[in-house]
Formats: structure tokens, C-alpha cells, sequence
């Protein structure tokens, strides 16, 4: 099946965001950031191991978006824990001659999730808020929505401008899921939230509308697809409630997605899907009761999956790199403050 091998690649408290920047199939950059109130950011440069500090306060990160430029990052800070996040806003960091400077953006309250797509007409910041306003933790009684502008590049040292965004989808409440990927063909962005879970299909010219659908009216806090089976159809995979205990596998059966595979977990907060040294995988993290990265593998039979245990360290986010060998597995391993790059390797 695979081997692997674990690097600790930084450690902090609260270590909760993180993302990668890829050179020819490899991981070249990785950054990562705590959701802690003196959360810090830190870069590491995975060919020598070489820390920087991007910021050491404030924390509070939910996302961390390289622009694609150079050392230039776009993130979340100020929101807290738990869900106390009405002053979020995003920030840019990049390098000037005496170090790196943080400077923010624009004041987006209660911003989860976003993303810049690279649309073939220009670039669009795509923002995701968890809800619209809170009285207390435990209030959900505001829905939240996601937001879409045009980005409009930074030159130089040149202060980032606010993007003007107006609302593609509303009525989320617990807007949690957010994956870029394609989906039956087509460029989207699925979201998942207590209402079910929505893709959403880029304009095809600037002055074109988003199109919306619903595909499932489950709740789910973090959604992926690819196909599992071999059949040539996406499938929808999900984790079932608000960071919730149970992962489905839904395929298209008689005009709806249906469960064709399940497994348990506990706090269920990471998910990707893919193909890995030629095989159908699919790779799940929770926080709690063992706290395992876990890979399956679907190719030889879809129903009773080969499975292998990566990690433990209750990841809160992971980004995946596949190459010829394998895949590489940026983790934020939150429960252990760890920021853990795992190499997965086909064994031959």
C-alpha cells in the first residue's frame, strides 16, 4: 500500500491554519498560524528547514491564501476562539526591505473561509463567513453567506486595497465547508453548511452571475469529491453534522446523491479526496477519541477500503500534494501544536 514518514516542521499553541506553496510536485514553502489571541504565523522553507516569523500577534487565523507572488500571503485574523470573530478581518503580509509587514486589508466580521480563484477574465476573492452575527457562542441564529470581488493585485509596497464584494450565496447557517476543486467537469467551489451542501460555478465573463445548486440537504461541515469507484462520476464526501462524527461517501443513484459508504470519527475537521500513485484515496482527520489522519484507499474495492493510520495529532487542516512517488500531507495538527509535513510513499 504506502509507507510513511513524519516531519515536525514548527510548534506552537493553537496551531490551527495551514498551506503550502508547490514547486514541481513537491512542497517548496509551508506556512502556518495559530488561532490563539497572541497567535503568531511563521514560514518555513522545506528545503532547508528555515523558520521566519511572519507575525507574532495577533492570531486568531482561519485561512492562509498565498497570492502567488513571492512571499506574499493573504489571511484571516481576529477570529477566536469559540466563534468569537465579529472584528475578523484579512490581512496582507509580504516582504519589504527590513522584514516581512502585516498590514490589513478590510474588516470582514465572522470570515471562516476564502480563497482567490483564478478566473480566465481576472482574479476573484471568494469569502465564506460562519454566520452573520452572534449574541453568544451558542447563538446561531444569524445565517451566514458567501461574499465575491474582483481582487486587484498589489504592486510592490503598495497598500492592498479593499475588495468590493457582494453576497453569490446566502442563508448558511454554520457555514463551515469550503473546497475549490472540480466538480462533473466544471470549475466550483463546494460549501457546506447546516442547510446541505451547494456548489458554486464561477461567471463565465465579468459581468456574468454565479450560478448556484443544491446537490445534498444534509447538514455538513466540511465536503470534498473525486471519483472513488472508477466509474467516471464524482462522488460527494462529507462530514455529516457540525464538526461531526460520521464520513459519507454519496453517489448519484436515482436523481439524488445517496450513502454508499460510511466510517466513524470524532470532531471531524479535515478531508480531501484524490488520486495518489495511481489509487483512489481518501483522507479524513478528527480532533478527538485518537485524533487520527487516516488514508483510505478505494481502488481495489470501494465498499471495504484499504486503510491506513498517517498521523495523530487531531489535524485541524491539511493540504495534499500528489506526485510520482505518493503524496505529500501538510497538517495542521492542532491538538499537539504541531505543523507536520507526512510523506506518503507507494510501496512498489
Amino acid at each position: 500500500m504506502f509507507s510513511v514518514t513524519k516531519r515536525v516542521l514548527a510548534e506552537f499553541d493553537k496551531l490551527y491554519a495551514i498551506a503550502g506553496v508547490v514547486d514541481q510536485g513537491h512542497f517548496k514553502t509551508c506556512y502556518a498560524a495559530s488561532e490563539g489571541r497572541e497567535g503568531r504565523c511563521v514560514q518555513i522553507d522545506l528545503e532547508d528547514g528555515r523558520v521566519s516569523e511572519r507575525w507574532s500577534s495577533p492570531g486568531g487565523t482561519m485561512t492562509l491564501c498565498p497570492t502567488g507572488k513571492e512571499g506574499e500571503l493573504l489571511a484571516t485574523q481576529g477570529f477566536w476562539p469559540v466563534f468569537d470573530a465579529a472584528e475578523s478581518v484579512i490581512v496582507r503580509s509580504h516582504k519589504e526591505e527590513n522584514g516581512y509587514v502585516t498590514e490589513p486589508v478590510q474588516k470582514i466580521p465572522y470570515l471562516h473561509r476564502f480563497e482567490l480563484l483564478n478566473l480566465s477574465w481576472g482574479r476573484v476573492l471568494l469569502a465564506a463567513t460562519l454566520c452573520g452575527g452572534k449574541e453568544n457562542k451558542d447563538d446561531w441564529s444569524k445565517p451566514g453567506a458567501v461574499y465575491a470581488g474582483a481582487y486587484a493585485e498589489t504592486a510592490g509596497n503598495h497598500r492592498a486595497e479593499p475588495v468590493s464584494l457582494e453576497p453569490v450565496l446566502t442563508g448558511l447557517t454554520k457555514n463551515h465547508g469550503f473546497c475549490q476543486t472540480s466538480f462533473r467537469g466544471r470549475e466550483a467551489v463546494l460549501i457546506a453548511a447546516s442547510e446541505g451542501v451547494f456548489a458554486l460555478y464561477p461567471p463565465a465573463g465579468k459581468e456574468d452571475k454565479w450560478e448556484t445548486e443544491k446537490l445534498l440537504s444534509r447538514e455538513a461541515s466540511d465536503v470534498a469529491c473525486c471519483d472513488l469507484d472508477g466509474d467516471g462520476q464524482d462522488e460527494l464526501v462529507i462530514i455529516e453534522g457540525f464538526h461531526g462524527n460520521l464520513v459519507t461517501v454519496n453517489k448519484w443513484t436515482d436523481g439524488g446523491f445517496q450513502t454508499v459508504w460510511s466510517t466513524p470519527v470524532t470532531f471531524g475537521h479535515a478531508l480531501w479526496c484524490g488520486e495518489i500513485a495511481g489509487k483512489r484515496c481518501l483522507i479524513t482527520g478528527h480532533r478527538r477519541e485518537g485524533m487520527e489522519l487516516t488514508l483510505f484507499d478505494f481502488t481495489e474495492d470501494s465498499r471495504n477500503p484499504a486503510r491506513l493510520t498517517i498521523g495523530n495529532g487531531g489535524p485541524s487542516q491539511i493540504c495534499v500534494c500528489p506526485n510520482e512517488n505518493g503524496a505529500e500531507i501538510l497538517s495542521a495538527d492542532r491538538e499537539r501544536g504541531q505543523a507536520v509535513l507526512y510523506t506518503v510513499t507507494a510501496e512498489k
